[in-house]
């Protein structure tokens, strides 16, 4: 790994470039692994009522995106966490 990380600009760029397609693969493949498992597990009146609640958060969420980035971007101080503090706060902010 560190003669991958070591070289020069360009050929880091690629292996960012290369290990950023994979994760999207993988989160793609993952998600449509888990919509279609998901209808063989639960009965069809609960899983279409999860799926469309589900829906519905992941909707408001992305109407949400927009104006989160602008209030981070006016107070950028008060989210400023460190990078070991990340992992205990981030997951809070989702309940």
């Amino acid at each position: 790994m560190c003669y991958v990380v070591s070289g020069d600009e360009e050929s880091k760029n690629w292996v960012f470039i290369g290990l950023n397609q994979l994760g999207k693969i993988g989160a793609t493949t993952g998600f449509a692994i888990i919509y279609f498992w998901s209808a063989e597990i639960f009965p069809t009146v609960l899983r279409n009522t999860l799926i469309g609640a589900c829906s519905v958060v992941a909707k408001i969420g992305a109407i949400m995106a927009p104006y989160v980035s602008d209030i981070v971007s006016q107070c950028p101080d008060l989210y400023s966490f460190n990078q070991s503090e990340q992992p205990f706060y981030f997951p809070a902010y989702t309940l």
